[in-house]
């Protein structure tokens, strides 16, 4: 006789095993979507394929394009190096063209940012509302695709992000150590990770331990950077800070309605702050970073307009957000 236990655990697996092929069939459609209907007029446009060869030429060998990386906006690009390193090294292996071996990788590393984000998400949540957060992710994800013709780093980013936070989260030191130099080696901005680490464990009765931990990571990130910037040189200086707010304010007052970063974090940081009371330290901690790149290094040393940028700290907001979403839908009592 089957006693009631393994019935539910046959049942349990049944379900798990459904909910993986809608997952992956769905995840699998929003890549394809991005990548054919609207990477292809854009990104992946054949009209700017030799500006695309020409950019990861000059990364792969730190030569930039005319007499500075500042001269075609490009400074700071030359220290992005993972993404490129690993286009140059698949072209050499299979002959493909790099077009192709761009649109493969960002296929790659966003259906895999996809399925993990979900899988982190359903560590704390139920599968309806991880699966809202994907749609919306989904929806969003156009945008992103816009404003540039070359940031291969964006999707791999991506998913280096989702998977460093969720090491921090489980408090696993050498896991994050190992992303978080991953992350940057792709692109600079997982310098901030170590203050999320920092803000999301410190407490009175382990604040010595958070504080060498913490300290270890931002020490690990710091000598990642200067390492690249020591054998990657590029010249000195770069935007105005004013002249860059000023640009960004203009932005806004022009694009109305449709400015990306309006459509993209308007409803998560509503949500945000209608269930901020609900949410545990980490989940505040991550809003709280993610407040400050916005508002800091984002505002003022980016075009802020370019939500690609920005699904990092995307990422940040979605566990609160999702916090905020329950508590929303929760039946009124009378």
């Amino acid at each position: 006789m089957i006693n009631d236990s393994a019935v539910t655990t046959v049942a349990d697996r049944r379900m798990a095993i459904k909910e993986g092929m809608l997952l992956f069939a769905l995840c699998s459609i929003l890549v394809i979507v991005q990548t054919f209907y609207v990477g292809d007029f854009l990104i992946y446009a054949n009209d700017v394929a030799g500006k695309r060869e020409a950019m990861h030429h000059a990364i792969f060998t730190n030569t930039p394009i005319g007499s500075s990386w500042t001269e075609h906006g490009a400074n700071g690009t030359n220290i992005r190096i993972l993404s490129v390193y690993l286009v140059e090294a698949a072209h050499k292996l299979t002959g493909l063209d790099y077009r192709k071996l761009y649109i493969l990788l960002d296929m790659g590393a966003l259906l895999a940012a996809l399925l993990v984000l979900f899988a982190f998400l359903r560590t704390t949540f139920e599968a309806p509302y991880c699966l809202i957060a994907i749609l919306f992710f989904g929806s969003i994800l156009p945008m992103t695709y816009a404003f540039h013709f070359y940031h291969p780093w964006d999707r791999l980013g991506l998913l280096l992000w989702v998977l460093t936070i969720w090491a921090m989260r489980d408090d696993r030191l050498i896991l994050s150590g190992m992303l978080l130099v991953i992350a940057i080696l792709n692109k600079h901005d997982a310098l901030v990770l170590p203050a999320l680490y920092f803000m999301g464990h410190i407490s009175v009765a382990h604040w010595r331990r958070t504080f060498i931990r913490a300290g270890t990571l931002f020490l690990l990130a710091v000598l990642t950077f200067a390492l690249l910037k020591y054998y990657l040189p590029s010249e000195a200086g770069g935007k105005s800070i004013v002249d860059q707010l000023i640009r960004n304010l203009n932005q806004i007052i022009e694009m109305n309605i449709t400015y990306p970063p309006l459509l993209g974090f308007s409803i998560p940081i509503f949500l945000m702050l209608y269930g901020w009371r609900n949410a545990n330290q980490f989940t505040k901690a991550s809003c709280l970073l993610a407040l400050m790149t916005l508002m800091g290094p984002l505002l003022f040393l980016s075009n802020f307009h370019e939500l690609r940028a920005e699904m990092g700290v995307m990422v940040l907001l979605i566990p609160a957000a999702l916090v905020g979403l329950k508590k929303w839908l929760e039946p009124v009592s009378d």
